[in-house]
């Protein structure tokens, strides 16, 4: 049986095995290709094809685009032909196995990280772009960016201009947001019943300093649509903040299993009475340490499919609560956009606060 493509974004190519790159140009096709005692790895590295793959058991056809991986096991004679107009660059990558070892296996040790190296590696996994479904699920470098695989979060941001995407440099500053403005949050949300959690370059927990243009990011958290009226509530008084501090608030809407993902590793609780707070005291390693293990955890939640399916079901439950139609695919992003948004039917999330 063939394994479905992988979509992978970015391949890092050091597997064992010998590689030949093949520009494919538009329309055309390569000639039919078989090895009898080796495997073969398809990379698509761009533009998107289409693969005719035969075997005893009748052809069998899959479209993949840049970044997509294709297993081709011994024996079976396979083509691929780019569809696209700008043609295809496509890498067949050959996994020899020798000595009765299995192909395409990697040997692999730890290498120690520094703390900027830590830094820098769980950020770009909080910016990665993950496919769902019925797929192998690994990280698409979503920005495609140098600065997002190399460099120090806290001196760039990604912005958008247009129709373009840039990497710009910054300077990064103090965090702002101690626990006597946490207090005063505390007590704004004290008359709506909801949690809500500070999030992004203000938390300690992150690993991305904040700069001169930087909001305090706080996220107010339901479990289902019934809460949205209750939460818009919130948003207007938690807005009306805005004039006791020089930092702008930036609020946002989401739905509480999102928190589990590792975009939001670095989202606090503001409750005065809740163990967040300790994470205002404690030394860089110790933040360091929980924001490794919260990515680590949000990374497995997205690994698991009944776990990433549960949020998945939950997400679309609340669409279908609004005029939206159906969802016929989703996939995990870094830039995500908060429930305020969303208009909900006439007495949908309008009971009293």
């Amino acid at each position: 049986m063939i394994p479905p493509p992988v979509h992978a974004g970015r391949w890092p190519l050091d597997a064992a095995g010998t590689f030949g790159g093949t520009r494919i140009p538009a329309g055309r096709r390569t000639e039919l290709l078989c090895d009898p005692r080796d495997s073969h790895l398809l990379v698509v590295v761009s533009g998107v094809v289409s693969v005719a793959l035969f075997q005893p058991g009748g052809p069998d056809y899959r479209s993949c685009r840049s970044g997509d991986i294709m297993s081709i096991p011994p024996g079976c004679g396979y083509s691929v032909a780019a569809d696209g107009l700008d043609g295809s660059t496509i890498l067949d990558v050959r996994a020899p196995a020798e000595q009765g070892r299995p192909a395409a296996v990697v040997d692999h040790f730890e290498v120690p990280l520094s703390a900027q190296q830590r830094r820098v590696a769980l950020h770009r996994a909080t910016e990665a772009a993950w496919p769902l479904g019925d797929v192998v699920r690994m990280a698409q470098d979503f920005h495609a960016f140098d600065a997002t695989l190399y460099a120090d979060p806290s001196h760039y941001r990604v912005t958008r201009i247009g129709p373009f995407e840039c990497v710009i440099a910054v300077e990064p500053v103090e965090r702002v947001v101690g626990l006597d403005v946490l207090d005063v949050v505390a007590e704004v949300m004290a008359r709506h019943g909801l949690p809500v959690f500070l999030e992004g370059s203000q938390s300690p927990l992150s690993v991305k300093q904040p700069c001169a243009s930087s909001d305090v990011d706080l996220l107010v958290a339901i479990d289902d649509a019934a809460q949205i009226g209750v939460a818009h509530r919130a948003v207007a008084d938690l807005e009306a903040l805005r004039q006791l501090g020089a930092v702008r608030i930036s609020t946002g809407i989401v739905l509480r299993p999102w928190l589990r993902l590792p975009n939001f590793y670095s989202a606090l609780s503001v409750d005065a009475a809740g163990p967040d707070r300790r994470w205002w005291r404690a030394s860089p390693a110790e933040r360091l340490a929980e924001a490794h293990r919260r990515v680590s955890r949000g990374l497995a939640v997205i690994a698991d499919p009944d776990r990433i399916g549960a949020i998945q079901d939950q997400t679309i439950a609340l669409m279908r609560s609004t005029t939206r139609g159906e969802v016929r695919e989703m996939r995990l992003v870094p830039r995500w956009v908060g429930l305020q948004r969303i208009v909900l039917p006439a007495g949908i999330g309008t009971e009293a606060a």
